[in-house]
């Protein structure tokens, strides 16, 4: 971008460039470009940090944030980089923001992360046996992963991405116990079920009228 306006990151961040009587759709677009481009690297810094942490120094909310920052942060960079190549400034157009390129990089850190919020959920769990504050902290993680990675938008980056989320509890609601279980359940899960016979099918029917002469 620097090289295509011939014009350093510093200077496009001044707000003489306006009294200089640059244009200011031009200089907005760029600052637009420049500001998705930062997000998406501060993600990508703030995911490897906490990747690098022991597990100890990791938290279920600094870990939900860090993979909403990385999905999202990646999601406006494409955004941008496809507004800028429609629209009118022509420098913009030209504009390459390595979206598909750091899409690599995004990946393996959204797999990462994953993989850290199983091993978080699970020393949760254990913890669980001990207080009643960390199965809270337990169910409370699980549910703030899900309602983010089960939104629409989220899942069509992640398939962009293809990021596969782990088949594991934390990801994944409990099915609803509500609805009674079929006899091959129970008998299944080794229950018991009503054995009939003829003779208790005798029992309730009722006996055949006598033929009429």
């Amino acid at each position: 971008l620097e090289s295509l306006l011939g014009v350093p990151r510093q200077v496009l961040e001044r707000e003489t460039l306006i009294e200089a009587e640059w244009p200011a759709p031009d200089l907005n677009e760029a600052r637009k470009v420049l500001a998705s481009v930062d997000a998406c690297e501060l993600a990508t810094a703030r995911a490897r940090g906490q990747i690098e942490e022991s597990d100890g120094d990791v938290t279920p909310s600094s870990l939900c944030t860090t993979l909403d920052d990385l999905i999202t942060s990646w999601s406006e960079l494409r955004k941008t980089q496809a507004a800028s190549r429609k629209g009118e400034v022509l420098a913009m157009q030209r504009v390459d923001l390595a979206v598909e390129a750091r899409a690599t990089t995004i990946r393996l850190l959204c797999d990462a992360l994953l993989d850290k919020a199983i091993e978080l959920h699970e020393d949760l769990r254990q913890k669980a046996r001990d207080t009643t504050s960390s199965a809270d902290e337990m169910v409370e993680f699980g549910q703030r992963l899900r309602s983010f990675l089960e939104q629409d938008w989220v899942q069509e980056v992640l398939k962009a991405l293809q990021v596969d989320v782990p088949k594991h509890e934390v990801f994944q609601a409990k099915p609803s116990a509500t609805a009674s279980p079929a006899p091959d359940a129970v008998a299944d899960a080794g229950g018991s079920v009503p054995d009939i016979n003829s003779t208790d099918v005798g029992k309730k029917t009722p006996p055949r009228p006598p033929d009429s002469e």
